[in-house]
């Protein structure tokens, strides 16, 4: 997929965007800048370095815009994995680990879509020529799984007797994810001057999920 739409953005000339992962990176030695050597530990990762490197080979006039946890509005909890811990949460009749370990940044996808509107106008109405390659981006406050859902129970005040604090390898050992892929995203603000005005998570995550309570 991302080979035809790189393709279709050279053909007709269109600025392109791909929106990355923070899983492009180990978590060894936080935090990454964008010229830092990308090391996925999954498949999840490792297709989207590949998307990176496809639309490097084909695309003369793009963006890579990396980002972590993504939340926002949804239409039903498990359409990301912030708001699907609102799921495991109000369900009290079964128990469940949660990882206590790797440390997450969420971003709300209202703020990632402002980068990419500012990126398009100094681009395309600025013809600004600095506007081309990797780019990070990211939320500030950071929690681990665990640490997510007793915030997001503390907000609808309700239990977490059935919730476990998981500080081993965890439930699926199969799966590697960086312990701490945390982003600079100073690059944004020092080279272009795009400042973004993050919201705050509680504020935020509590208004997506009031709907399901």
């Amino acid at each position: 997929v991302t080979r035809h739409l790189a393709e279709l953005a050279a053909k007709e000339n269109i600025f392109f965007i791909l929106i990355s992962t923070d899983y492009v990176f180990d978590g060894k030695k936080p935090p990454y800048k964008e010229d830092d050597t990308p090391n996925p530990l999954q498949a999840y990762g490792k297709s989207k370095y590949e998307a990176e490197l496809v639309t490097q080979k084909i695309s003369q006039d793009h963006v890579i815009l990396r980002v972590p946890l993504l939340y926002g509005e949804v239409e039903n909890l498990e359409e990301n994995a912030v708001t699907i811990l609102f799921k495991n949460i109000k369900n009290t009749t079964a128990r469940v680990k949660m990882d206590d370990i790797q440390t997450r940044y969420p971003t709300y996808i209202g703020d990632v879509a402002e980068v990419c509107l500012q990126l398009c106008e100094l681009r395309t109405k600025q013809n600004r020529n600095d506007v081309r390659g990797i780019f990070h981006f990211s939320g500030i406050a950071k929690y681990t799984k665990y640490q997510l859902a007793l915030v997001i129970a503390s907000l609808f005040q309700l239990p977490i007797d059935h919730i476990e604090r998981d500080q081993g390898t965890g439930a699926n050992t199969n799966i590697q994810r960086p312990e701490n892929a945390a982003l600079d995203s100073s690059k944004l603000s020092d080279q272009l001057g795009i400042n973004i005005n993050r919201v705050n998570f509680e504020t935020t995550i509590k208004r997506c999920l009031e709907s399901f309570i």
